[in-house]
């Protein structure tokens, strides 16, 4: 019996300890112990011959002892999906923030420095540089100076894609063309041309967003409302310039988007500012002609889907920087009639299958190679100049049909647009534009300033092909008499040159481009009225060139000489409040106002009276 166990009743057999127990031991037992005050990790136990186990210990640095997690702590971390970033070690005092400051923001610059001198130095294997330095723009990782890093990762970025986007457009390769094999040069330069394209818009995107949350509070915690305005106004100059520098690379019609949004809708007017200036820099650069016409094309688009009292002059005055010197209306596409159709669609019918195909592939080439094509097209160039001009005069008439109270702060650029622009306008619609600005004219509410463009813009329409139209331009030539008074109201000095100076331009065209269909009465009538405007005007500078003017419409006509005679002078009076010059009596007018103007106190106007009665008298003499 000693070699079996006796069971008692109702209880349960006793189970010998045997290895088995005590492995369970040592598993239960608690993995850290602490021996001599040191942590120490327990190993797996070592088993003897005769059965015992003796422990093993590992002991445990101080930095490890932290790193061991009992059961519960692994359990709970398990179920968090995000690690548990590190606690940041704030400094103590504002002088050890000013240095750690210092240091950070010199670290980042040569980090910059390096990469962008890496990129510059090799673009074609620098795009793993070129993608660590466009991250850099969503850099976080420093409190202290995360928006000074920023705004210096915005501005080299932007000099260093500046600096090796190529002088022309990548074209989007077609799946045709992924599926043939290429050599080795040609495979890197095109892994090149898209990481460029992709990094580029990737940067575009970060800029984009950057402009769109500067005036948004809570984008980051680490920014202030200030920072990020601060660094959306670097984002937006760095807009500017790439919108000025790569128009002829791809993205731009994006860029030209965004850039026109802040340049119309954007709080800051120094924003607006800088935004028009980036667009005025753009016309005069261009020298193809498309980037100008999407520009054009946005605006239009801008104005036509916003209220007309958002829209700001100096935005309608970027449009006044175009360089456009030719138009051929012929060149824009027309709606085909009928008959028009048929005979394409019976000369496509006559071209065998295989024509068709030949013609289709030598156009597709054509356009390859104009996209690629770094010569100036004069055609092109005309036709895209026709159609920025079309959408140009679509804004002005669009405004000017407009109710004068929802417009009135744009009329005065619409109005000097039409006068810089008149010569472009298309024939057929002189007739209707010249009757807009009558209304205008006759409606008398407008400020001289726009009253001069209007009579500007009316008399170029008239001067150039708009001489076929048979309309007397009567009220245009009263007004312009009427305002010759009104301009000695005028206080400021810098404002009376301005309006003296578009005056000159509109008597350039109305005297001496019309000198025959001039009158004598209106002849002598103008010259009186700028002679006695002259001696009313604050500004010397614009008394001296009404002088000149009134001295250089006495020698269209030899029988104006009379306005120096006091004896000899026709039947009637001169009234010189009359606005109209046909019925003013002006040829029994003296220029008595010359005497007056000889001892002015200023010594250039006596000076320049004295010579206009000089001349006038070897005149009478010479008779």
């Amino acid at each position: 019996m000693g070699g079996k166990h006796k069971r008692k009743l109702g209880g349960e057999v006793k189970k010998p300890n045997n290895t088995d127990d005590v492995e369970m031991l040592y598993e239960k037992k608690a993995r850290i112990v602490e021996e001599d005050e040191k942590q120490a990790k327990a190993l797996l136990p070592i088993k003897l011959h005769d059965g015992t186990f003796v422990p093993q210990f590992m002991e445990l640095a101080d930095d490890d002892a932290g790193m061991e997690w009992d059961e519960e702590q692994e359990v709970e971390e398990s179920t968090n999906v995000y690690e548990e970033k590190p606690k940041m070690k704030f400094p103590k005092s504002v002088a050890e923030i000013v240095r750690r400051r210092k240091e950070i923001i010199a670290e980042k610059k040569a980090v910059m420095a390096g990469l962008a001198a890496k990129i510059l130095e090799s673009p074609e294997t620098s795009l793993k540089q070129l993608k660590d330095l466009r991250l850099m723009v969503e850099d976080h990782d420093s409190p202290e100076c995360c928006a000074t890093i920023r705004k210096l990762a915005v501005a080299s970025t932007t000099r260093v894609f500046i600096d090796i986007i190529p002088d022309f457009r990548i074209r989007e390769r077609t799946e045709a063309e992924n599926q043939v094999k290429l050599t080795k040069e040609v495979k890197q330069r095109v892994d090149y041309d898209e990481g460029l394209l992709r990094h580029y818009q990737a940067f575009l995107k970060s800029l984009e967003k950057l402009i769109r949350h500067r005036n948004k509070s809570g984008e980051t915690r680490m920014l202030s409302i200030a920072a990020q305005k601060s660094l959306g106004a670097v984002a937006i100059k760095s807009i500017s310039e790439l919108y000025t520098a790569t128009s002829h690379f791809n993205f731009h019609n994006n860029i030209a988007v965004l850039l026109i949004n802040c340049a119309h809708s954007d709080h800051n007017l120094e924003v607006r500012q800088l935004c028009c200036n980036a667009i005025r820099e753009l016309f005069r650069k261009d020298k193809k002609g498309l980037p100008t016409l999407e520009t054009v094309k946005n605006i239009a688009k801008i104005c036509k889907d916003s209220p007309i009292h958002k829209t700001g002059p100096e935005f309608l005055d970027a449009l006044l920087s175009l360089r456009i010197n030719r138009v051929d209306y012929s060149m824009l596409p027309h709606p085909k009639n009928k008959e028009e159709r048929r005979k394409i669609k019976d000369e496509k019918k006559r071209l065998s299958k295989r024509d068709r195909k030949k013609r289709k592939k030598q156009e597709a080439l054509k356009n390859e190679l104009k996209e690629v094509a770094a010569s100036e097209d004069l055609d092109e160039r005309t036709k895209f100049h026709t159609e920025t001009i079309s959408q140009l005069f679509w804004i002005y008439f669009r405004i000017l049909k407009m109710k004068a109270g929802n417009a009135k702060h744009l009329l005065a650029s619409v109005l000097r647009g039409l006068s810089d622009f008149a010569h472009l306008i298309n024939i057929e619609f002189f007739s209707d534009l010249l009757k807009v600005l009558q209304e205008l004219v006759s409606s008398a509410n407008l400020s001289t300033k726009e009253s001069l463009h209007c009579i500007s813009a009316a008399f170029k329409i008239l001067s150039g092909q708009g001489e076929v139209l048979n309309i007397d331009p009567v009220e245009f030539y009263n007004l312009t008499h009427k305002l010759l008074y009104d301009i000695t109201v005028v206080t400021q000095t810098r404002e009376c040159e301005e309006d003296v100076k578009i005056l000159i331009d509109c008597l350039e065209v109305m005297m001496n481009k019309r000198r025959k269909q001039i009158t004598l009465t209106c002849l002598c009538a103008f010259v009186k009225r700028l002679v006695a405007t002259s001696l009313q005007l604050n500004s010397t500078k614009a008394a001296l060139i009404l002088l000149g003017e009134a001295r250089k419409l006495m020698t269209i006509s030899s029988k104006s000489d009379s306005l120096f005679h006091t004896e000899s002078q026709d039947i009637g009076t001169y009234n010189e409040e009359e606005n109209d010059p046909q019925h003013s009596g002006s040829t029994s007018a003296v220029l008595w106002d010359l005497h007056l103007l000889r001892r002015h106190y200023v010594p250039a106007i006596n000076q320049s009276a004295k010579r206009f009665l000089a001349e006038g008298k070897r005149k009478i003499i010479n008779e």
